[in-house]
């Protein structure tokens, strides 16, 4: 008898919009690290829809296989240095990227949704949800029914930052312990 597949978290595709490479943040991420950073950035989105699909844990193996990835002399330091960029230029979300070590932004969570809409059920992480659900920009209606929250594991945030240090001007772990979640519900 045949198995089905699981369902992966991921999407098969994304949106890229026409004027991408117009947007003030994308041309300052070029102007900062030329068409590498460019081509870093999109490397990251394509890996943030093919995993999880609204979020990436970011941490040094993440950021060593990301290099070896995108590979065209990019070393690990160029993907860190880009990543920050992101930050700064709100790409991406600097804090939960600070709470949780988590490339995610509302653009990002936006596509997802509407990538995922057909599905019985959304599973979120609450801590990482940056969209107003009440907001039908944000949330479609059709979709509303099928987001399920389920809340992120402190400890196996805390112990993966401990395990992959990642450089940045805030200690991660402090804050983790500031917003302790309670521990994942069982589905």
């Amino acid at each position: 008898y045949a198995v089905a597949r699981p369902m992966k978290d991921g999407v098969e595709y994304f949106p890229l919009d026409v004027d991408f490479l117009q947007d003030d943040k994308i041309r300052l991420i070029k102007a900062e690290f030329g068409a590498k950073g460019i081509l870093i950035v999109i490397a990251l989105l394509c890996d943030i829809y093919r995993t999880n699909g609204y979020y990436k844990v970011w941490d040094k193996d993440a950021c060593l296989l990301m290099a070896d990835a995108v590979g065209c002399g990019i070393v690990p330091e160029n993907i860190t240095q880009v990543v920050q960029g992101c930050l700064r230029r709100s790409i991406f979300n600097d804090g939960v990227f600070q709470m949780f070590g988590i490339l995610t932004s509302a653009g990002i969570q936006r596509r997802y949704i509407r990538a995922v809409s057909t599905r019985d059920q959304i599973t979120i992480y609450k801590e990482y949800w940056l969209l107003n659900m009440k907001d039908k920009k944000d949330v479609p209606t059709g979709v509303l029914n099928k987001v399920i929250f389920k809340t992120v594991n402190s400890e196996e945030t805390t112990q993966s930052l401990k395990k992959n240090p990642i450089k940045t001007e805030i200690n991660f772990q402090s804050k983790v312990k500031e917003s302790r979640v309670k521990k994942s519900k069982e589905d």
